[in-house]
């Protein structure tokens, strides 16, 4: 099982926590190349992904909400989503873990 879908002890990807700031990407774009690379897509491709990111910035869950193409499947886009990393999100000043809406655009053409 891949255990970055296996939502055992996090709270659901719709759970709703007032942050003082929400998880916030660093790396983005490299990761969209990164992505890219491994696909190879022949037109850009949209990947839209709520990802549970931990106090540390880093990606410990996902649910992939949608891709505009179907052909892109984990095993292309998992290796480079556990490089992505985040200011994590804040709650009482203090980093939290939380879940948050990710939209990918991977580039083709690479």
């Amino acid at each position: 099982m891949d255990t970055l879908t296996d939502l055992a002890g996090v709270p659901p990807p719709n759970s709703a926590i007032l942050l003082e700031e929400d998880p916030m990407p660093k790396n983005l774009r490299s990761i969209e190349i990164l992505i890219a690379q491994r696909y190879r897509p022949t037109q850009p491709v949209q990947l839209v992904l709520r990802t549970y990111v931990s106090e540390k910035g880093t990606v410990s869950r996902y649910q992939l909400l949608r891709t505009s193409d179907p052909k892109l499947t984990p095993e292309y886009f998992v290796p480079p989503l556990l490089e992505l990393r985040f200011s994590p999100a804040l709650y009482g000043g203090k980093p939290v873990s939380a879940w948050t809406t990710l939209t990918l655009k991977i580039p083709s053409n690479l």
